[in-house]
């Protein structure tokens, strides 16, 4: 297997994805808007995977293929690009909590508080929901506060969208 194309596009990915994610923090400071930075870690999570798993293929499809890469192959080149990545946003995530972690938790706390305010303008329902979100965060608050299970939880949302990402492009690169 490729093993330093996959290395290579799994770190600029990896990279890349952590980048995109810390951008917004950093621009918008105390500023933050919790919708907007999901919006872009989404789409960064989309758009710096879909662009390492195509150019990774492609590039091992020419290089080692001939031009004309197995499915095989192509998935797993795409695959384990994937799991590059995640790796990197797996450290990035639970490094960034560990020294931010109380002052950003209590920030999307207060912003998912006026959320639902703002949702709600029946002050009963609001209550009513607000209690629920304070029951659900004290059950569930060490998993909330807890660096590592909130690095594995985005971790395998960024390898769930490589698979996918990974699949369709091995696909694709059978017909070119």
């Amino acid at each position: 297997m490729g093993k330093i194309t996959v290395l290579r596009y799994g770190l600029i990915s990896g990279i890349l994805l952590c980048l995109l994610f810390y951008t917004p923090y950093v621009l918008w400071g105390s500023n933050y808007d919790f919708n907007l930075g999901e919006a872009m870690g989404y789409t960064a999570s989309f758009i710096s995977l879909a662009t390492g798993i195509v150019v990774g293929i492609r590039r091992r499809r020419i290089r080692e293929f001939n031009g004309k890469i197995p499915f095989g192959p192509a998935f797993q080149t795409g695959f384990f690009i994937s799991a590059i990545a995640a790796g990197c946003v797996y450290l990035f995530v639970f490094l960034f909590l560990e020294l931010n972690g109380a002052e950003y938790m209590q920030r999307l706390y207060v912003h998912k508080e006026k959320q639902i305010m703002e949702k709600y303008k029946d002050k009963s329902t609001a209550q009513e929901k607000l209690a629920t979100m304070n029951k659900d965060f004290i059950d569930h608050r060490t998993d909330y506060q807890n660096s590592e299970e909130q690095g594995r939880m985005i971790s395998y949302i960024v390898l769930l969208f490589g698979t996918i990402i990974s699949l369709s492009t091995a696909g694709i690169q059978q017909r070119d």
